[in-house]
């Protein structure tokens, strides 16, 4: 039997948060800027919750990706991305990641990110047949006017 690690240095996980700190504000239209706060959060609707964690995550992920070489990728991975959050301000979001000039992978059920924010994109829907082994991929291209189904060549 094995005994339990131990509880020194070498053992503890490694804790980034203490690495960087910084503080999210926000404003209202008409407000002054004040600290988001976790009962300021909480108050929001849930696309405005959305949008508050959305924001910094995206100046964050700009910030760090300005360090690296221009040729780096700049990605960001966003899962079940913009849920709760209205279309008009999806298209803000998608401009603001175009804008900061992040590259981004996102899986949604119904999100196809063709908004007029966005110059070009690429998606790919995936489904899969009961029983039948692989999944199949289509191919569309958002020119930032129409969505255009790729065929196979």
């Amino acid at each position: 039997m094995r005994s339990a690690p131990s509880s020194s240095a070498g053992s503890r996980p490694l804790d980034y948060r203490a690495w960087h700190r910084f503080h999210v504000e926000h404003r209202s239209p008409g407000d002054l800027w004040a600290k988001l706060t976790r009962k300021a959060h909480a108050a929001g609707s849930g696309g405005k919750k959305a949008v508050m964690l959305h924001l910094p995550l995206f100046a964050a992920a700009a910030a760090f990706y300005d360090s690296a070489r221009p040729t780096a990728p700049r990605i960001v991975a966003l899962d079940e991305v913009f849920a709760g959050i209205d279309r008009p301000t999806r298209g803000k979001l998608m401009g603001l990641l175009a804008e900061f000039d992040l590259d981004f992978l996102m899986t949604s059920f119904e999100e196809w990110g063709c908004y007029e924010e966005l110059d070009g994109l690429s998606t790919y829907p995936l489904s899969r047949a009961p029983g039948q082994r692989g999944v199949h991929a289509e191919r569309f291209l958002w020119n930032g006017r129409e969505r255009v189904l790729l065929e196979e060549s």
